[in-house]
C-alpha cells in the first residue's frame, strides 16, 4: 500500500482515502467499450465482471484505508519523511 500511494497517490486530484469500491459501480459496459477497447487489441477487450473479478480483491486490498492509517495522514499533511518508505532508509 505504501508503495502504491506514493507512486500514485501525488497525482491524484482527490485526498487517496476519498476513493473505495463504489466508485466500480459507476464504471459500466459502454464506458469500458468507449474508452478501455480502443486501446486494446481486437479480441482483447474484456467484459465488465470478468475485469472485475480480476481487480476487485487488488482493490480492496490498495483501497483498505484502516491499513498504513499513519502513512495516509502524513501523506495528506504533506510530512513524509523517510522513515515511512523504509526503516531503513538513509538520505543519499
Amino acid at each position: 500500500m505504501r508503495k502504491l500511494a506514493v507512486l500514485f497517490g501525488s497525482t491524484l486530484n482527490r485526498d487517496l482515502r476519498s476513493y473505495n469500491m463504489s466508485r466500480l459501480a459507476g464504471i459500466d459496459e459502454e464506458a469500458i467499450k468507449r474508452l478501455l477497447c480502443p486501446l486494446l487489441n481486437a479480441g482483447d477487450c474484456p467484459t465488465g465482471p470478468a475485469m472485475f473479478a480480476v481487480a476487485k480483491p487488488i482493490l480492496e486490498g490498495v483501497l483498505d484505508h484502516r491499513r498504513e492509517a499513519n502513512f495516509l495522514e502524513a501523506m495528506a499533511a504533506e510530512n513524509i519523511s523517510l522513515s515511512f518508505y523504509s526503516p531503513k532508509a538513509t538520505i543519499l
